[in-house]
């Protein structure tokens, strides 16, 4: 996973935040002068201010009460519309979203190519940047048509106001120059194979 911005006010405090709760900690433990056995060494400030990141960065911030950043991990089923064929076909796609408060991996697969995000931003403020907005390149599978070819591109998504529809665009860079439009629905917050998510989105709709 690669690290993700996000204009989120929290971004600039919250590590203060635990540092203090570090210090109360190790102040608390030594001022109730309870001792570890004599092969466990006493934590040190920096190793209880090390815990609490990781438990915040992995599962505190998923709480809405603790954090402003939406929590999109999971398994994204729709399609994509593009400009290669003037929009006429939509073309069935799934999203995986692995996240964490500090990192993100957004992966996107078709029938014909797979593609990694490179770096991303997921702003929460109000206006036209709100929103999942990554950076990707994309890999044709080895039985897509000729024309297709390795590729950078950008893709814009904002999420719904309970956080299970992702609807935005994307355009591609030099050598492919297409755009299109991608409507995304969550299936699940567990990681699916492409087969078991059409079923469950086919599922949904029925």
């Amino acid at each position: 996973m690669h690290t993700y911005s996000s204009d989120s006010k929290e971004r600039t405090v919250v590590l203060l935040i635990i540092a203090l709760l570090s210090v109360g900690l190790a102040f608390l433990y030594h001022g109730i002068g309870f001792t570890m056995p004599w092969w466990i060494e006493s934590p040190s400030l920096l190793t209880l201010f090390g815990i609490l990141v990781w438990l915040h960065d992995h599962h505190v911030w998923k709480v809405r009460l603790f954090s402003q950043i939406p929590n999109l991990n999971g398994t994204w089923f729709g399609e994509i519309k593009s400009s290669y064929d003037n929009f006429n076909t939509p073309y069935e796609c799934m999203v995986t979203i692995h996240q964490t408060w500090s990192k993100m991996q957004v992966q996107l697969k078709t029938k014909t190519s797979n593609s990694d995000s490179i770096m991303a931003v997921l702003n929460v403020e109000p206006g036209p940047q709100q929103g999942l907005t990554y950076e990707y390149i994309n890999q044709p599978r080895g039985d897509a048509v000729k024309s297709m070819e390795i590729h950078r591109g950008v893709v814009s998504l904002k999420q719904s106001n309970d956080c299970k529809m992702l609807d935005g665009n994307y355009y591609t860079g030099r050598g492919r120059q297409n755009n299109g439009t991608m409507l995304m629905y969550l299936i699940s917050k567990e990681y699916l194979y492409f087969d078991q998510a059409r079923n469950s989105f086919n599922s949904r709709e029925n």
